[in-house]
């Protein structure tokens, strides 16, 4: 349908029939347990495709700026990495150090360096830069240790390292964004590393908190686990849609340039 009406010329409803398309491979995908992993990816799409169709849908609802539910919508999201996570990540620390020492040094040094390598050789104006770096000085997420998962790599080593990454991101991030990305914008180092602990520590530390004393009562671990799950989902979903949307203009300059050196960086 998307590639007949791209043929006719009909553009008018060349956007909706993308938008539709993705969400109805998100749709089937999760009803086929081989695929279901690939749902979350469509459902990006879907919102991406909206938010480039009809960028006004996602930027403000009445006198209602929707950017400012970014950072509560990021917190709900370390608060539902948080209860994925349980002490035992963190002791495992103790069994395997060296290659959690290996995971770490990697993680904060070659790809930072390679996202300033990337920004500086192709030169993207200093806010794009800049984020290509920050892409690479950010920490661990879910999304790596599901990849580990479907590649049948070693799942509890993965989830360690998003743990210890993540507590060291305070840290961390702020110091190579101000090493290397400093030179583009200006960098605070402190604020930087306190909106951190506000926004991914202190969320992550709360659903940590919250998994330790809700797994005891089975009902309420497995109610948590769906719930979290499709909030989190939606949440990333409709924060990539906003983001997208404010920057619409920008991305239709430099986006496929843009995605090619953020998947070299990560």
């Amino acid at each position: 349908m998307v590639c007949g009406l791209w043929a006719v010329g009909n553009y008018a409803w060349l956007g909706p029939a993308v938008i539709l398309f993705f969400i109805a491979l998100a749709l089937v995908t999760q009803q086929i347990p081989p695929l279901k992993t690939f749902a979350f990816a469509f459902w990006v799409f879907a919102f991406v495709s909206g938010a480039m169709v009809y960028p006004a849908w996602f930027q403000q609802w009445g006198d209602f700026q929707l950017s400012r539910l970014i950072v509560p919508l990021i917190q709900i999201i370390m608060f539902g990495m948080g209860t994925t996570l349980s002490v035992q990540d963190f002791k495992r620390v103790l069994v395997m150090p060296k290659p959690i020492c290996i995971g770490m040094g990697l993680q904060f040094s070659i790809m930072p360096f390679v996202g300033a390598l990337i920004a500086r050789g192709l030169g993207f104006k200093p806010e794009i830069a800049a984020g290509i770096i920050l892409v690479g000085s950010c920490p661990g997420g879910v999304a790596s240790n599901v990849i580990t998962y479907l590649a049948k790599g070693d799942v509890p080593l993965s989830v360690t390292m998003t743990a210890c990454s993540t507590l060291l991101s305070p840290l961390m991030t702020p110091l190579m964004m101000k090493w290397l990305a400093g030179q583009y914008i200006a960098i605070d180092f402190f604020k930087m590393m306190l909106t951190i602990i506000q926004i991914i520590i202190i969320p992550i530390t709360a659903g940590l908190i919250t998994n330790t004393a809700l797994r005891r009562l089975q009902w309420a671990g497995a109610w948590m686990d769906t719930c979290l799950s499709v909030v989190a989902m939606f949440s990333i979903c409709f924060i990539i849609a906003i983001i997208t949307s404010l920057s619409r203009n920008e991305l239709l300059q430099v986006g496929l340039a843009l995605i090619a050196r953020a998947c070299c960086t990560t």
